[in-house]
């Protein structure tokens, strides 16, 4: 199903006021997670205050251009997803509190 020119650009600005904006940006290659695994996952970031999205690389990589993320940029490939916005690094870094 195509996405929306309104609909991407919408993603482009999550992405943006999001994990560009964080400080603090995991990327998470998912591939192989079952959906109860990335559940999980995605409810542990949310219990330490953060946010875990499955990203549009081409999306994310426009959101991320001009900012320290930018480095990150031949990351994302594949099936990708962001952790991100935890207020410690190190609760991020693990998934849980």
């Amino acid at each position: 199903m195509a996405v929306s020119r309104e609909k991407k650009q919408e993603l482009v600005e999550c992405y943006e006021q999001g994990m560009a904006k964080a400080p603090h940006v995991f990327l998470v290659g998912f591939e192989g997670l079952s959906v109860p695994e990335a559940t999980e996952l995605r409810d542990q970031v949310r219990q330490i205050g953060g946010r875990y999205v499955v990203v549009k690389n081409r999306l994310a990589k426009k959101a991320i251009k001009g900012t320290l993320l930018e480095s990150l940029e031949a990351e994302f490939q594949g099936t990708t997803a962001a952790a991100f916005g935890a207020d410690r690094v190190q609760d991020l870094a693990r998934g849980r509190t």
